[in-house]
């Protein structure tokens, strides 16, 4: 092979290597200038819960979808007052995020003194997922339906052990109506979070909670758990043979849980947008729906607006329940 031609070899190979990284580059998301810098997400509980996983298979999506940085900062206690307080004063650039769910529209009507505004301190961004919330109990009790439920705390008032995780949270005040409307008492023991309930319940140092199925699943499966109920007035399709807690007694009882995402109050508008756009991109891909789907959750990946009503008729909703029942929070 003479010079030339050995010359135009290797000028066409380095020529394809240079085409060949230019199509890998192509293909990488490109970063602009907003999604170059992190965004924090604040996770107003302890790590670990089933929210918390939820929450990482959008933020791997956002960040595969826009080369976008997420980190997680944990702020948990007082029924995730602690957080939403922490994200109350946090800078609106644009760059911070809060994990809410139903306690972020139950804590206005059972907390006093409250270090944050829930109407004007936030700015709603998207709502993710809504999902029913099974009862479920330790073996140990004698309970297999939430009739014998009722009727087993009516005998033995306070004996059961009913973990939450918080005092004032979601799933202490989703429980103190389902004893309401059941004409029950039950003791209450608070957790942290989701993760630290199952170590004790799964041994029976608590006997019951109501817990999302992605949590329960794995003890239910190897029955360290039991289902005896579910927690809105429609039955799941996870367990179809399940009754729900209104139909076994618990009058009126309907609760669902729900995940979104919210930001500091004056965030600039075409930031919430474009937050909640790429948040309901990730919880309407493929993978990420279907997976939500089978765990018995309801993929929702609303805009601003949607996700806006969602919070109004949830603090309706609410202050009507803690009223009515006369919650304290205490209990």
């Amino acid at each position: 092979m003479n010079n030339k031609v050995h010359t135009a070899c290797r000028l066409l190979s380095v020529l394809s290597m240079l085409l060949t990284a230019g199509a890998v580059i192509a293909q990488r998301p490109p970063v602009d200038a907003y999604a170059a810098k992190p965004l924090t997400m604040l996770i107003p509980a302890a790590a670990g819960g089933a929210t918390e996983l939820e929450t990482r298979m959008y933020t791997q999506k956002i960040t595969e979808n826009t080369g976008q940085q997420i980190i997680y900062d944990y702020r948990p206690g007082a029924g995730s007052t602690i957080g939403y307080a922490y994200v109350a004063k946090a800078a609106p650039d644009g760059y911070m995020l809060l994990m809410t769910t139903s306690s972020f529209t139950i804590s206005p009507y059972i907390h006093k003194n409250l270090a944050y505004n829930h109407e004007k301190d936030f700015a709603p961004v998207s709502l993710m997922s809504k999902r029913p919330y099974l009862l479920v109990v330790h073996p140990s009790l004698p309970a297999r339906s939430v009739k014998e439920y009722i009727a087993y705390a009516k005998a033995n008032p306070g004996a059961i052990n009913f973990a939450t995780t918080g005092v004032g949270g979601a799933i202490h005040l989703a429980g103190a109506w389902l004893h309401h409307a059941s004409g029950i008492n039950t003791t209450y023991v608070h957790y942290k979070g989701a993760s630290a309930i199952y170590t004790d319940l799964n041994t029976g140092r608590v006997q019951a909670t109501l817990a999302q199925p992605m949590s329960a699943l794995p003890s239910l499966k190897t029955g360290k758990l039991l289902i005896i109920g579910v927690s809105t007035t429609e039955r799941l399709a996870l367990f179809p043979d399940i009754a729900t807690a209104a139909e076994q007694g618990a009058t009126g009882y309907n609760y669902s849980g729900w995940l979104g995402y919210m930001a500091p109050g004056a965030t600039p508008v075409a930031i919430l947008n474009r937050l909640s756009a790429e948040l309901a991109k990730a919880a309407k891909s493929p993978d990420i729906a279907r997976k939500l789907t089978e765990e018995g959750s309801i993929v929702v990946g609303s805009t601003v607006e949607q996700f806006r009503q969602h919070i109004a008729k949830e603090n309706d909703s609410w202050r009507s329940v803690i009223r009515d029942i006369g919650i304290k929070l205490e209990e």
